[in-house]
């Protein structure tokens, strides 16, 4: 498989590589790693509130005829390098539209590791062979699910789905997924989240309106002893 090399924006990478030492040590050896051997890839967050009644009606990086937003969302650029016991990740993004992008995070938890040894492991996916992807993130967090989006850089030839973070190991095979396959396989969780969502917002809205009943009705005390 071929893997096209992103074009890192020239702001991320300044951003990046001016903010690296507020959150690794520039003495260490993942320093070193992370300054000059490392990938970076876009990451992607698919929305939790464009997700649709049908299963079919749910597409990956469309947008539907009335203009309404995207489903899926750049929420800036995964940088990642590990060498050995040696890894790590920072992400660089913009937490308000209006600021420049900064460095935002840094983690060495277990699943970059995971992001790493199964990008590395990509090339070997036979389905894959033929065709060149522009690897991203794509990040579904109200599913607790991370994987690699492929988008494939040939019309007529569909995008593929590696997930490396999220599905049990009994559930998470070496190969790759249609989106029609992965979206078919994550919507019993997706339906999950949609009914968790709607609970909390029914929770807010009663509690909004408690807190309204207890001032109107703390105003109607006062004024009733103050005829």
């Amino acid at each position: 498989m071929k893997l096209t090399k992103p074009d890192i924006p020239l702001d991320i990478m300044r951003a990046y590589t001016s903010g690296l030492a507020y959150f690794v040590d520039p003495s260490t050896p993942l320093w070193s790693l992370l300054s000059q051997n490392y990938m970076a890839l876009e990451a992607h967050h698919l929305h939790l509130e464009t997700v649709p009644d049908q299963m079919g009606g749910w597409l990956l990086d469309a947008a539907a005829e009335d203009k309404s937003p995207k489903y899926t969302k750049s929420g800036g650029w995964r940088f990642w390098a590990a060498a050995g016991d040696v890894y790590g990740a920072c992400h660089v993004g913009s937490i308000d539209p209006a600021l420049p992008p900064r460095v935002t995070g840094f983690s060495k938890a277990p699943q970059v590791l995971a992001g790493i040894e199964r990008f590395n492991q990509l090339a070997d996916l036979p389905e894959l062979d033929t065709v060149a992807f522009e690897p991203r993130v794509l990040r579904i967090g109200w599913c607790h699910l991370e994987a690699f989006w492929l988008k494939s850089t040939v019309a007529g030839v569909a995008d593929r789905i590696v997930v490396f973070s999220g599905f049990p190991p009994e559930d998470d095979p070496p190969d790759s997924y249609s989106w029609e396959e992965f979206r078919e396989k994550i919507w019993g969780r997706v339906q999950k989240a949609l009914q968790h969502d709607r609970e909390q917002k029914e929770n807010d809205n009663t509690a909004r309106q408690r807190a309204r009943d207890l001032q109107v009705a703390a105003a109607r005390a006062i004024v009733a002893r103050n005829p």
